[in-house]
C-alpha cells in the first residue's frame, strides 16, 4: 500500500487539470516528480529484501513507466544543448531575494567576473548596494524602485526596444523584453519572466494566457529566462510550451533549494523558440545568500540547415 501511494503521488498530478479539488496540491507535487520517484523505488528495493519478488518485480515495472513516461513528454517539448556552437549571446538570471543585501558586491564581483551581455535580477531590491558598480559598465533598463524591484535588467548592447508588462495583480513589472540588433532580418529577443507560486489557482492560469500570449506575439528568435516557480515537466508549464512552441532545456540545471546544488529543482529556466539554442546553461550564485541558484547561459543563432 505504501508503495502505491507514493507511485501515485509521483504519478498523478501532472494529469491533473486546473479547478479541480486537488488542482493545486498537484501543481505543488508535479515539478517534484522524479523526487518522489527516487523515495519510491528505496520502497521497491525494500519489496526486494523482504523477498516479495513478484510484488517487486510489478512495482519495479510501473516505476519505470511511470519515470519514462515524465521523460518522454519532456522530451519531446526540450532541445538539446550545442556544445560545439560558437556562442553569440550570453545572459544572466538570477533570483537575487528581496533581502539579500549583504551580498550586493559579492553577487556585483561575480557578475563582472562572468561578463554577460545582458543581466536580470528578479527581486532585485537586493542588488541596491551594488548597482553603482553595475552600472559603470552596463546600461540600467528598468527603473524599479527600492521597495518593489522586481526585475532590475542591465545590458552591454544598447536593445532597439525595451518594455515591461504586468503578469499578475500582486507584483508589477515581472515580465521584460528586450530587442536587441540582429545581423539578420529576423528580429532578437530576450525575454525576462517571474511566475507566481504554481498553487495559486485562479491566478497561475490568467498569467500563464497572458504569458503565452506574449511569446506568441514574438515572431523571431527568442530566449526566456526567469523563475518559473515550477520544473519542465510540470504540467502547466508543458501545457505553456505545447501552446506556444517555445522549448525547453534538455537537461536543466537545478536551481531550488540552492543548498541542494545541481539535486535542487530546476524551477529557473531557460526557453528557446526559432533559431536560438543553447550553448551551455551553467549554475549562478553558489553562496551568494539566495535560495535560488541563477542561470548564466550561451546562446547561439545557427542558420537552418539547407
Amino acid at each position: 500500500m505504501l508503495a502505491f501511494t507514493v507511485l501515485i503521488v509521483a504519478t498523478l498530478p501532472r494529469y491533473v487539470p486546473q479547478y479541480t479539488p486537488i488542482s493545486s496540491i498537484s501543481r505543488m507535487l508535479d515539478s517534484l516528480a522524479p523526487w518522489i520517484l527516487v523515495v519510491y523505488f528505496l520502497i521497491v528495493v525494500f519489496l526486494f529484501v523482504l523477498r516479495a519478488l513478484r510484488h517487486g518485480i510489478v512495482f519495479l515495472l510501473l516505476g519505470v513507466l511511470s519515470g519514462g513516461n515524465t521523460y518522454l513528454d519532456h522530451h519531446a517539448l526540450s532541445l538539446p544543448s550545442v556544445p560545439d556552437a560558437d556562442p553569440e549571446l550570453r545572459v544572466l538570471f538570477f533570483n537575487v531575494f528581496n533581502n539579500n543585501a549583504a551580498f550586493a558586491d559579492r553577487i556585483a564581483t561575480r557578475v563582472l567576473e562572468m561578463d554577460p551581455d545582458v543581466i536580470a535580477f528578479a527581486e532585485g531590491r537586493g542588488m541596491y548596494p551594488a548597482i553603482r558598480r553595475l552600472e559603470q559598465r552596463y546600461q540600467r533598463l528598468t527603473d524599479c524602485g527600492f521597495q518593489d524591484c522586481q526585475l532590475l535588467i542591465y545590458s552591454k548592447i544598447a536593445p532597439r526596444r525595451a518594455w515591461t508588462l504586468n503578469l499578475n495583480i500582486f507584483a508589477d513589472g515581472r515580465y521584460a523584453v528586450l530587442e536587441l540588433p540582429s545581423p539578420t532580418d529576423r528580429p532578437r529577443f530576450v525575454v525576462f519572466n517571474h511566475l507566481v507560486k504554481a498553487w495559486m489557482e485562479g491566478v497561475t492560469e490568467s498569467e500563464l494566457a497572458r504569458l503565452a500570449s506574449q511569446y506568441d506575439w514574438l515572431a523571431g528568435d527568442v530566449v526566456a529566462l526567469g523563475d518559473f516557480n515550477a520544473a519542465p515537466w510540470a504540467h502547466h508549464i508543458q501545457g505553456l510550451l505545447r501552446k506556444t512552441g517555445f522549448r525547453a532545456q534538455r537537461k536543466p540545471v537545478g536551481t531550488w533549494p540552492s543548498a541542494l546544488g545541481a539535486l535542487g529543482v530546476p524551477i529557473d529556466q531557460v526557453l528557446v523558440h526559432g533559431r536560438t539554442r543553447i550553448v551551455s546553461a551553467k549554475p549562478f550564485g553558489a553562496g551568494l545568500g539566495s535560495n535560488h541558484r541563477g542561470l548564466i547561459v550561451d546562446l547561439a543563432y545557427p542558420a537552418p540547415e539547407s
